[in-house]
């Protein structure tokens, strides 16, 4: 029989993709979620305080859901550029070539990030 082993770098983009899935799926779900927890717990949707209440939890989530997604994407987006390369950039000391090269292997997969003309 032989053993497959898997390197620490595949494991890493997993891990990776598997949580990116998941916030993907817990954003979109979001508002089903709270819907199936007030059914549950059987809320009158006429009642001020439940619609409140709804809301309040709804947005709250949606909101931190967000965040999260914005800290993940820029720690991803400083994890590929040193300060070196920064610096470079800012001092005119890279050619403009390796400047589109380098934004648009950045933005790979982000289209949102930056529109190379």
């Amino acid at each position: 029989m032989s053993s497959t082993t898997i390197s620490r770098q595949t494991w890493f983009w997993l891990l990776l993709v598997g949580l990116a899935g998941s916030w993907v799926g817990l954003y979109f779900l979001n508002e089903y979620l709270w819907d199936w927890l007030f059914s549950l717990i059987s809320f009158d949707s006429n009642n001020k305080l439940a619609v409140v209440l709804k809301f309040f939890g709804y947005e709250t989530a949606k909101v931190l859901l967000l965040l999260v997604g914005m800290i993940f994407t820029i720690g991803l987006i400083r994890s590929r550029l040193s300060p070196e390369k920064v610096a470079k950039i800012t001092n005119g000391e890279v050619p403009p070539m390796v400047y589109t090269t380098l934004v648009e292997n950045m933005s790979k997969g982000c289209p949102f990030i930056v529109q190379v003309p």
